[in-house]
């Protein structure tokens, strides 16, 4: 797990939500020069509601071969 998946571990957010970020990021990776144009805020974590709820509504109707495979068990 990437650091900012585990920062967000440790804040308590949603395993599962963590798990449908993780599995998107493996299914699609970014491109190395993309990665160079993203900041990185001061602040990491704005609050686990709304956090929440803005990772819910990027990962909605995006369902990688990794996420459907968990939905299996």
């Amino acid at each position: 797990m990437q650091k900012e998946l585990q920062f967000l571990e440790e804040q308590d957010i949603s395993p599962t939500l963590l798990a449908q970020v993780e599995a998107f990021r493996q299914e699609y990776p970014a491109d190395e020069a993309a990665l160079q144009r993203v900041n990185r805020p001061n602040i990491p974590f704005y609050g686990k509601e709304i956090l929440e709820m803005a990772m819910a509504a990027l990962l909605q109707g995006i369902e990688p071969a990794a996420v459907r495979s968990q939905g299996d068990r």
